[in-house]
Formats: structure tokens, C-alpha cells, sequence
């Protein structure tokens, strides 16, 4: 069944633009090689071993008439200005990827992630400031029956957030949410884990639409606002009240609508629509919930 979405989604579908990091129409190094010193790319899959799960995505070339070639460009000019080894290229309709390495655990790329971040062109730019870690094409870190993009049903509810970092060589938040996934199993719970660009959540059960209902705030309004008509689900929000990011609570500052004084709250748990796995290649998915954080 085809699922829609109700929520803004933090990054869609133009995210391989946003780490491109340049403008491709320039060339970002000072010299470059001739055509005849491009290297031949090296194209993936390679082989690789079981216990490889990660790499390092250094930069998008997004021309869709010349992606091939500039990806290329970066790779002869990275390696002639260092001693990089490992670099590659996934060819992909209208874009390139170049990446550098394939790492068992997120922490084994931490140091060349800095160095990609602090490279600096011969003419200062610095064209892998983004770099991020991602997951090697084609693996998914978690059970796949885990991953609420395969879960049927319409919606689920958010318990926890995990993002990674990097001022505290924090990279493991894919590990952790399947951990925290696997522990609440054990306790008999039905968890997901999701796993976007940036951030990876933990769930708890499935539902239909008949879960969520759209209500207008007034005859004369054309406002809505959402409310959790299954008794299941409130069940779960009731078990599951404060949501946890990064393990720990977080309190928001609230305007109290009868009071009309500002209140510190913990953060609650919230339903949202379960992605599609189209929709949840890109983006980082329901960064807003559709029943409201406020009072």
C-alpha cells in the first residue's frame, strides 16, 4: 500500500545536492589534470567483507551532463595533493558519488572523516567540508524485519532519537537505535528502527488510519489539529510519555495557551506516518510530529 505523508520532511530528495559543495560550474582545484591522466573509476561494487558496513560519502556531482567526468577530476586531483587510498565512484542517472573507504564500524572512519573535512584545495576551498558517514551502498545496518519502512500499517509512534556527534566522536547512533530496538523486543515490544541521513528514531507498534483523526478547531476556521482515536496507540503514548534523544530527556520551553506563561516540559513522544522505503532513501523523515508538541 502506498504510503503518503502528512509530515514536512527534513531533507527530500535533494540532499546528494546539498553535499555537493561547490558550484559545478567551477573547478574547485587550482590545476587539474589532462584528460589523458583521468584515472579509470573505481566503480562500485567491489569486493567487499562481511564485516565492512560503512564508508565515508565525500562529495555529489550533481551536472547532469558532466558528473562523470568531474568526479573524476576530484579523484586525480585528491589523490595528486595526498596520499588518500580507497577512493570511489557509484555512477547514478544525472549524478556521481565519490567515496573513500569501507569501514566495519562507524568509529574506524572517524579519522578520515576529519581529514576530508580539513582538506583544503590549492586555492583554500574546502570542497569535502560535508563529508558525512553513511552506510556502504546497499547495507542496511539492523534487521531488516525491524525497519519500519517494510512494517505495514499507516502510523507509528516516535520513543526515541538518535543523532550523531561529532564535537565528541559520537558516530554510533545506527548501532545504538537497533540495540535500543533489540532491547525492547526482549521486553516484548513491537520497536522499529529508522535510519535517515542524519538522525535514526526508535518506534514502537503499527496502525491503521483509522488510528488518527482530523478534527477542525472551529466552525469558522479552516484550523485542524490531529487526535489519537485508537486506544492502543494511546496506550503506547501513555508507556512511552517523554521522548528520550540520545538516551537522555529534553526538555522544551512551552507557551501554556490558559496561563499565558512559559512552562520547561519534557519532550513527548508523538505519532507519525510510517515512510515509504522511496521517500526514506533521502530524507531524515518526520522531523515534525502530526499531534502537536504543545499543550
Amino acid at each position: 500500500m502506498q504510503k503518503t505523508r502528512l509530515l514536512t520532511w527534513a531533507i527530500v530528495l535533494g540532499w546528494p545536492l546539498w553535499l555537493g559543495g561547490c558550484n559545478n560550474d567551477k573547478k574547485p582545484f587550482s590545476q587539474t589534470r589532462s584528460g589523458t591522466d583521468t584515472p579509470t573509476a573505481r566503480i562500485w561494487p567491489e569486493p567487499q567483507t562481511s564485516q565492512e558496513q560503512y564508508t565515508l560519502l565525500l562529495h555529489v556531482a550533481s551536472n547532469p551532463f558532466g558528473h562523470k567526468q568531474q568526479v573524476l577530476e576530484y579523484i586525480a586531483n585528491t589523490e595528486r595533493l595526498t596520499n588518500w587510498r580507497g577512493l570511489y565512484v557509484v555512477h547514478n542517472p544525472g549524478h556521481s558519488e565519490l567515496y573513500w573507504g569501507k569501514y566495519a564500524m562507524t568509529k574506524d572512519a572517524v579519522g578520515n572523516l576529519k581529514k576530508a573535512k580539513k582538506f583544503r584545495t590549492p586555492s583554500g576551498l574546502a570542497v569535502y567540508a560535508k563529508s558525512i558517514i553513511i552506510p556502504l551502498p546497499g547495507k542496511d545496518i539492523g534487521p531488516a524485519k525491524w525497519n519500519l519502512v517494510n512494517a505495514d500499517g499507516r502510523y507509528t509512534v516516535v520513543i526515541a532519537v538518535f543523532y550523531d556527534v561529532p564535537k565528541e566522536d559520537y558516530y554510533n547512533r545506527r548501532e545504538i537505535a537497533v540495540q535500543y530496538c533489540q532491547q525492547l523486543r526482549e521486553k516484548g515490544e513491537k520497536a522499529f528502527f529508522h535510519h535517515g541521513v542524519s538522525v535514526s528514531r526508535v518506534t514502537i507498534e503499527t496502525f491503521d488510519k483509522s488510528a488518527i483523526r482530523t478534527i477542525r478547531k472551529g466552525r469558522r476556521t479552516r484550523r485542524t489539529r490531529s487526535e489519537i482515536r485508537s486506544p492502543h496507540m494511546q496506550a503506547v503514548v501513555d508507556r512511552f510519555p517523554h521522548l528520550a534523544v540520545n538516551g537522555r530527556q529534553e526538555i522544551r520551553t512551552v507557551l501554556n495557551p490558559k496561563t499565558y506563561t512559559v512552562e520547561s516540559l519534557p519532550q513527548r513522544t508523538y505519532p507519525v506516518e510510517i515512510p515509504a522505503r522511496e521517500e526514506s532513501n533521502y530524507a531524515d523523515a518526520f522531523d515534525s510530529s502530526i499531534y502537536p508538541q504543545s499543550w
